[in-house]
């Protein structure tokens, strides 16, 4: 054997490679195959083969055979993982060898399972953890589901161990099957519930912990109290992501005091949050924050939030509207910003009334996006993502966005959605190209300008081809296709994306509007066949 595969760090770093083929299944064969060939290949090919596990049934089969059936389950449509019998301490032999080289465990990028557990599996292996030892020692990231949490939760209390610094909680119920109904909210409050209740014990150490639902903004689950009770337990967290959890003002006073916060993603109302801000601020409190989301119902709130000193170091910044009540004043939020390293801005507008409660969302006239509040956000050199999804009206033009270009020359992302009618747009394309041209690293444009005047070679001259991905134009006006047709390859030849809306047509003078709606239409029809790569579509 070659000395370089005599160094366990060299032979590592070629299984790592291995492991990231593209193609997954040949990848794990591959492992394998390398687990099998030597014994100095052996560890390091089986630590990297079972490193991530998306369930536990490919450890549960390592139970002898004896021990364990597969029984087809017309129910189901699929295998049920059974037990013949109650396994004895020496079929362990072969379980916790390999339970042992699991890191990661449950992914939702998973394959689908040939098999589904019984959970009378989980309960007889927890009656035997007293004797046989934590299943898992060295896990130290879970992602789990609400749905692990009913009965008496013998799926999470089985899996969580020792070594265990990451968890991820997740609730997939599926929009398809949303029931509206205080039964509904009932049953779902009880199991986020038992879910904090079983968690709360095993947070002290934790350093990430994120709580992720597609209910992302609405509040009506869990109890204030087992909220209160959950977020007191964290001691060393380095990174929390519970947005869809309304903490109180309580629970703020006592993240403030982590010494390890670095990133923090909230939900709160706005006479909590003033709660917060009312109380005194000392030297220590949030002194690692670097990056901060709020989902709230008043931006002068987060405002306020933000004038504190311990949030003038801010790197990545996020501010959300829940309701679409509350004080919600962008420009004046803008205005007394004070966050000079500032590299991240988002401002959401969320609003689940037509996804979750089942109607139609308030039309809310557009903010007004000035230039003085441009230009107060320009004064922060550092940005590279500035979006913004509330409906604007932009009061920009050609000049402002080159402003933008010469401010932000690191630009990857910048969102600034305006859908309104007019016949022209102040920002036209050659000013578009000036920023695609000067921001190299811009992948992803949403905003609206005037399509309806391409410049020619002999104005622009040649145009180097631009890296950007994603580029929705709004409500753009639009009525020379082939002109725009023969541009579009040659700058932006990466895009994979070209979003436009069509609310232009519900509104308006129809003959003008239907002119742009035909362009646009062309211009899609035309770009499909000869750019298949192209993602085309209208909203």
């Amino acid at each position: 054997m070659h000395r370089c595969l005599q160094i366990p760090e060299v032979v590592c770093i070629i299984f790592e490679h291995v492991r990231n083929l593209s193609d997954s299944k040949n990848a794990h064969k591959a492992l394998a195959r390398l687990a099998r060939t030597c014994k100095s290949f052996s560890s390091p090919a089986l630590d990297i083969l079972w490193y991530t596990q998306f369930s536990l049934l490919n450890l549960l089969k390592c139970f002898p055979k004896d021990v364990i059936t597969l029984r087809k389950d017309h129910s189901i449509h699929m295998n049920r993982f059974a037990l013949n019998r109650k396994p004895k301490l020496k079929d362990y032999e072969r379980v916790l060898f390999y339970g042992s080289r699991i890191r990661l465990l449950g992914c939702t990028s998973g394959p689908i399972l040939d098999a589904k557990v019984d959970t009378l599996v989980y309960s007889t292996l927890l009656s035997q953890r007293r004797w046989v030892g934590p299943l898992l020692p060295n896990l130290q990231g879970l992602e789990i589901d609400l749905e692990d949490f009913m009965g008496q939760v013998v799926y999470v209390r089985l899996t969580i161990g020792p070594s265990l610094h990451r968890i991820k909680l997740q609730d997939d119920y599926g929009t398809g099957d949303f029931n509206r109904n205080e039964e509904f909210w009932r049953t779902r409050s009880t199991s986020w519930n038992n879910a904090l209740a079983v968690l709360a014990p095993h947070v002290a150490d934790l350093q990430h912990f994120q709580f992720s639902s597609f209910l992302d903004w609405i509040f009506r689950y869990p109890t204030m109290e087992c909220i209160n009770s959950f977020c007191q337990s964290f001691r060393r967290v380095q990174s929390l992501r519970v947005m869809n959890l309304r903490l109180t003002n309580d629970v703020l006073k006592h993240l403030s005091t982590l010494p390890h916060l670095s990133v923090l993603e909230f939900g709160i109302d706005s006479k909590e949050l003033r709660a917060f801000v009312d109380t005194p601020s000392s030297p220590e409190e949030f002194n690692k924050i670097a990056s901060l989301s709020i989902f709230t119902d008043s931006i002068s709130a987060c405002t306020s939030l933000l004038s504190r000193s311990a949030f003038h170091h801010l790197l990545s910044l996020c501010i959300g509207q829940v309701s679409a009540g509350g004080d919600w004043d962008i420009g004046a939020f803008v205005s007394n910003l004070v966050t000079p390293f500032l590299e991240t801005l988002e401002i959401w507008k969320l609003d689940p009334s037509s996804e979750v409660l089942g109607v139609e969302p308030e039309d809310h006239p557009p903010i007004p996006f000035t230039r003085s509040m441009l230009y107060s956000l320009l004064s922060f050199p550092s940005v590279t993502c500035l979006d913004i999804t509330f409906d604007l009206s932009l009061q920009l033009d050609d000049d402002d966005i080159k402003a933008i270009a010469t401010a932000w020359p690191d630009l990857r992302k910048l969102s600034l959605p305006d859908h309104s009618l007019q016949l022209t747009a102040p920002i036209t394309f050659e000013g578009l190209l000036s920023l695609t041209q000067h921001c190299k690293q811009l992948g992803e444009l949403t905003i609206r300008v005037d399509a309806s005047k391409i410049p020619d070679f002999a104005s622009s001259g040649v145009l180097e081809p631009s890296n950007l991905l994603y580029f929705d134009a709004c409500t753009s006006p639009l009525h020379d296709a082939p002109a725009l047709l023969e541009i579009i390859p040659l700058i932006f030849p990466r895009l994979d994306t070209l979003n436009i809306s069509d609310s232009y047509k519900r509104i308006g003078d129809a003959g003008v509007l239907q002119s742009s709606s035909a362009a646009w239409r062309s211009l899609i029809h035309a770009l499909r066949p000869s750019v298949p790569s192209y993602d085309v579509h209208l909203d």
